[in-house]
């Protein structure tokens, strides 16, 4: 006699077969591969800007001279815009809009271009530096929201945990591990630009 779906689901996993465990399952995977996209983006940009934001605010701090300065906050200006790119690609309103925000009208975009106040062009390093430290924030409030209080480990073995009780025992860390590599390989690929 024939065995079963029900039955050889059992056999081969050793649990039972449940939709509603693999729903969760695929819930927690998504929820993983979320936090863990926003969080990596989130390292990103603060690899991209904080270099330029150390430049910029030793720049100011020791008096260099004009050119040495300019070239500091050019260097950041390009970060942020690349920053900005990165969170809302190339919807030019949404970055004049986020950008006139987080520095308080005092840059705005336009063109592919910063576009600086008559107060900011006077004050471009201690503009440009304010309005990455407050777009760090603002990613920073945006990673705590989508991991609540926990960090990604926490939702690496709730993916794990479920996946156990939706096909079994078998692999369900390998599969959290291949998961994780999985992400950061994505990672690595957007960071090269592949």
């Amino acid at each position: 006699e024939l065995m079963t779906f029900e039955e050889v689901w059992k056999a081969e996993r050793g649990v039972d077969f449940n939709p509603q465990a693999i729903e969760k399952y695929e819930a927690a995977a998504a929820q993983y591969a979320m936090v863990t996209l926003v969080t990596n983006k989130a390292q990103n940009i603060h690899d991209l800007l904080q270099d330029s934001m150390t430049l910029v605010r030793g720049n100011n701090q020791n008096g260099v001279n004009d050119k040495t300065r300019e070239a500091g906050e050019k260097q950041l200006e390009s970060k942020l815009i690349t920053a900005l790119k990165t969170l809302y690609g190339d919807d030019e309103a949404k970055i004049n809009e986020e950008l006139q925000k987080i520095s308080n009208n005092t840059i705005s975009y336009k063109d592919g271009q910063i576009v600086y106040s008559e107060f900011s062009k006077n004050n471009k390093g201690y503009c440009l530096l304010d309005t990455a430290e407050k777009l760090l924030d603002n990613v920073d409030a945006n990673v705590q929201k989508i991991q609540g209080s926990y960090g990604v480990e926490y939702y690496a073995k709730q993916m794990a945990s479920t996946y156990e009780q939706a096909y079994g025992r078998k692999n369900a860390t390998q599969l959290a591990r291949a998961f994780a590599n999985d992400q950061e390989e994505i990672v690595g690929k957007v960071r090269s630009g592949v």
